[in-house]
């Protein structure tokens, strides 16, 4: 409240207003309901992957292996030691959004499809509230490639038709229940210093390039510290070199 008049909570997509951190402030201390919300979310992550991978057909024990690669991946680790928290914590729900989307297309009623379907679309809102709209992006990017990619496996006016239910249902709820989000951001987006567009030049020095990556390099038993600070010491390095691994 002490610039520009005022702060856009909901305009500024990044505001992580609507996060289940919010709801959990409410009842514990703030640094409870930060650790607290971080723990489920991975929780989560972890067994919406090995599920999602079993509902693929994928056996038992790679199933777990792809689900502690998607958790203790590079960009996860990275951004622990980093406290990148709103990119990690949308991160999580990929998982989440793709074994929901499993079950509507393999469902054969109507009804459980649509119910499926609205999860999905509830994923993704929570998604997007988790403050890093480009994470919300990709996956919708990657929630098309994977609907192309069924669409062309099992042609037909009958798969088309159950895609385009599932998409439809998703893409309303999601937009119904995030309005409250979406529209002010929208808003705020045309008063925004960047609402004409962004230079390559501009946004050059932004990202931290390969060759610098090597710079920060921390030891691995920093990632123990990270998670388990408490009993394994505190990361007070940055770790943006697991990028560079």
């Amino acid at each position: 409240p002490y610039y520009f008049g005022g702060t856009p909570f909901f305009g500024q997509a990044q505001n992580m207003v609507f996060r289940p951190f919010t709801l959990f402030s409410s009842f514990v201390s703030v640094a409870a309901a930060f650790n607290l919300e971080k723990m489920l979310l991975m929780m989560l992550a972890g067994v919406a992957m090995f599920y999602f991978l079993k509902k693929i057909r994928v056996q038992d024990r790679f199933a777990v292996i792809g689900s502690l690669v998607f958790l203790f991946s590079a960009f996860p680790l990275q951004n622990t030691l980093t406290l990148g928290d709103e990119m990690l914590l949308a991160y999580y729900y990929i998982p989440v959004v793709f074994l929901f989307l499993a079950h509507a297309l393999a469902s054969r009623l109507v009804r459980e499809r649509v119910f499926w379907s609205m999860l999905i679309g509830v994923a993704f809102m929570l998604q997007f509230n988790q403050g890093y709209p480009p994470i919300f992006f990709y996956t919708a990017f990657l929630f098309g490639v994977y609907l192309l990619v069924f669409l062309l496996s099992h042609l037909s006016s009958a798969t088309a038709k159950r895609l385009v239910m599932v998409g439809v249902v998703a893409v309303v709820v999601c937009v119904g229940l995030g309005a409250v989000k979406i529209l002010p951001v929208l808003d705020f987006s045309e008063h925004s210093s960047l609402s004409s567009g962004r230079t390559l030049e501009g946004a050059r020095d932004s990202y931290l390039v390969l060759e610098k990556a090597s710079d920060y390099l921390v030891h691995p038993f920093l990632v123990l510290g990270a998670i388990g600070p408490v009993y394994l010491g505190s990361a007070d390095q940055v770790a943006i070199g697991w990028v560079a691994l």
